[in-house]
């Protein structure tokens, strides 16, 4: 099932670029809710993010698409480039001496995260805290980190 995935993937991308170009981003008023975060799931597991950001960061300006949603890519984006996220939510795995260990990635100016989390409507996922625990389990414990930091655990 893994190496159909990616076919999948590629062939909805296909869809949602043609949709876009006939029709605009297919956001809350003209395909209504919940299909408005189709074509975000599609770009969000596409490599077409950088392309589609401009676009995305209007619509959610515009209500098209929740800012929630918005943050997710804005963090996903920002660890594809290696670069520190904004909202803490994204979470990975790295290898360290001691085995797999999961990990936020590095957040800028973790101190205010939480705040941000909120405005941009993540207060369904909580604080970073929270939100760790969600994706890796109860006994995940948060650590702020920087990217050398990471870096420097990394194997």
């Amino acid at each position: 099932m893994d190496k159909i995935w990616p076919v999948i993937d590629s062939t909805n991308m296909v869809a949602v670029d043609k949709i876009i170009d006939q029709y605009g981003y297919p956001g809350k008023s003209l395909v209504g809710e919940p299909t408005d975060k189709v074509a975000w799931y599609v770009i969000q597991h596409s490599p077409k993010i950088e392309e589609y950001l401009p676009m995305l960061r209007k619509e959610a300006e515009k209500g098209e698409l929740p800012k929630r949603l918005m943050a997710l890519m804005e963090d996903r984006y920002l660890m594809q480039q290696g670069k520190m996220q904004i909202y803490g939510t994204q979470g990975s795995y790295i290898n360290t001496a001691e085995g797999r260990m999961p990990i936020i990635w590095p957040i800028k100016d973790p101190e205010n995260v939480n705040t941000r989390r909120k405005e941009a409507g993540l207060d369904t996922t909580a604080t970073v805290e929270e939100y760790g625990k969600n994706l890796f389990g109860d006994d995940f414990e948060y650590e702020v980190l920087t990217l050398e930091e990471m870096k420097k655990m990394e194997e």
